[in-house]
């Protein structure tokens, strides 16, 4: 089993850089996922949403949360998780932190987040 990772992003930014993270890669070797939060979004049903997902993908291994921008509304969002064992999140999400996370996919949870803050 590996990490998954699931990507947690304003609009569409998200599906942008994964796209582009499987032209480069072609294959994904963990389980990954976006969640978009939309201007206006409804807070406390995308924490739900966010929780189910997680739920969903945490095969033993954890979920890596990667965040594009430290402060706005997708990152206060996920403070709501940070207490959780299983959970890591990193802000700053670009496309070299992704091809990172993904070529190292096979570390634990904390060696895989270090990586991706590296």
């Amino acid at each position: 089993m590996k990490v998954s990772i699931l990507i947690v992003t304003h609009s569409n930014v998200g599906n942008v850089l994964l796209n582009a993270a499987k032209t480069i890669m072609v294959d994904t070797p963990s389980e990954m996922s976006c969640i978009n939060i939309w201007n206006q979004c409804d807070v406390e049903l995308e924490i739900s949403y966010i929780d189910k997902m997680i739920q969903t993908m945490d095969k033993g291994e954890g979920v890596l949360i990667l965040n594009d921008l430290y402060g706005a509304t997708p990152c206060n969002i996920l403070f709501k998780f940070l207490e959780r064992q299983s959970v890591r999140v990193v802000t700053g999400l670009n496309l070299s932190m992704l091809l990172t996370v993904m070529n190292y996919s096979g570390l634990s949870l904390d060696d895989l987040m270090v990586k991706a803050i590296e």
